[in-house]
């Protein structure tokens, strides 16, 4: 009699030790790993406001991370700063980056791009600029940001003068105040900070310099082939749906009489 209560005392602390692990399984399958994601504002890619990042490289990121069973976390960092904290893997992705060889040493990036940049020269509306070619900024001085990737027709040029800055505001206020000819920036980005600075007079010339593609790159001291690749399929995928073309639109500065190039209908 003993041992049978025994043994029936024995069955119901197995049965209840096999329902904590099952519910320790479960509760496992559903927690989202943490990852951490760096980059520099730059909206109307990727920003803040009140503490909530915004933009459409971040929703789009964001959301297919949690598909992928993540939980994202986004700091904000001065560009250098947030690309060298991917180099030594203590930031697993940085965010609005563009692709260049020296990169590609430590940073992994899906074949798949989440959007594109269109850089141009921004100038005093009352200084009337026309671009057609490098040669047309012969004996100029173009405000630059410092550690951005320019084409290298444009970095190595010695027809005109590169004059860095810490930010594009600081550019764009160099520019107010005359000490440079021109600031290259990215079109969207640059009319974002003017409207942010209150800063009117400056405008966007209507040719492009260059245009790229912008990803999401993942550090390679995370070992992260299997999670670049499920982004990579992910991505493609989710820039066929209305979610995703929302999502843009959502964030789009809008040009009258002017087609915006960072929403492709069939993107490549």
């Amino acid at each position: 009699m003993g041992k049978a209560k025994v043994s029936r005392r024995m069955m119901d602390f197995v049965v209840v030790l096999l329902g904590w692990l099952w519910l320790a399984v479960v509760n496992a399958e559903t927690i989202e790993d943490p990852i951490l994601l760096v980059t520099e504002a730059w909206p109307p890619y990727v920003y803040e406001v009140n503490g909530q990042s915004q933009g459409f490289d971040w929703e789009t990121s964001q959301h297919l991370l949690k598909v992928m069973g993540y939980q994202p976390t986004l700091k904000f960092l001065p560009w250098k700063r947030a690309v060298k904290m991917v180099e030594a893997g203590k930031a697993a992705a940085l965010l609005g980056v563009i692709y260049t060889p020296e990169r590609d040493a430590f940073m992994m990036y899906p074949k798949e791009h989440l959007s594109l940049t269109e850089s141009t020269l921004f100038v005093k509306s009352r200084e009337p600029f026309i671009y057609d070619s490098l040669a047309s900024l012969a004996g100029l001085s173009i405000g630059i940001q410092s550690g951005y990737v320019y084409s290298k027709a444009f970095s190595e040029s010695t027809l005109f003068k590169r004059e860095p800055a810490g930010t594009m505001a600081r550019n764009f206020q160099m520019l107010n105040l005359g000490r440079v000819d021109l600031v290259m920036a990215n079109r969207y980005v640059g009319l974002h900070t003017l409207k942010q600075m209150g800063l009117t007079g400056i405008v966007p010339s209507e040719a492009s310099v260059s245009s790229g593609k912008v990803y999401i790159a993942f550090s390679r001291a995370h070992r992260a082939v299997e999670r670049v690749e499920e982004f990579d399929r992910r991505l493609k995928a989710f820039k066929t749906s209305e979610a995703y073309q929302a999502i843009m639109k959502k964030y789009l500065v809008q040009e009258e009489g002017r087609v915006n190039k960072l929403l492709p209908v069939n993107p490549d």
